[in-house]
């Protein structure tokens, strides 16, 4: 577990003990990440949930991602992102079998993040936000 916010000194330190936890492996495609300049695989901090969609900068939605991971993730969580990147596998393949199997999964992920997101939007609205906890 990272240590509390509070105890960094820098979004750098952050990124450093983010990558210590994980071993140097993005969170994603698990590629060995290095500080070595204009490399993609350059690690950055990654907020699983995206703040654009209610996610905190807390030690436990953060990881470290390549910036290649990083950057086309975008908006989704990591449960879309993950889905999305099997759905494109199976499309590159061609077998219309894998194809809509990945299909369903994307879809199937994304109504389940889009149906926890309206529960802590909700419980938020209603002053539960202690209750409902991370996702």
């Amino acid at each position: 577990m990272i240590e509390a916010r509070s105890t960094f000194r820098s979004p750098r330190e952050v990124l450093f003990a983010l990558c210590k936890r994980q071993d140097w492996k993005c969170a994603y495609c698990g590629q060995e990440m290095s500080f070595d300049g204009a490399s993609s695989l350059t690690p950055a901090i990654e907020h699983i949930i995206p703040i654009v969609r209610a996610g905190r900068s807390e030690p436990d939605n953060l990881a470290a991602a390549c910036r290649t991971c990083n950057s086309s993730k975008g908006d989704l969580t990591a449960i879309e992102y993950r889905a999305r990147e099997k759905l494109r596998a199976a499309e590159a393949l061609g077998d219309m079998k894998d194809r809509l199997i990945a299909k369903a999964e994307f879809f199937e992920a994304r109504a389940k993040c889009l149906a926890e997101e309206a529960a802590r939007y909700a419980a938020e609205a209603c002053g539960l936000r202690q209750i409902a906890g991370p996702l």
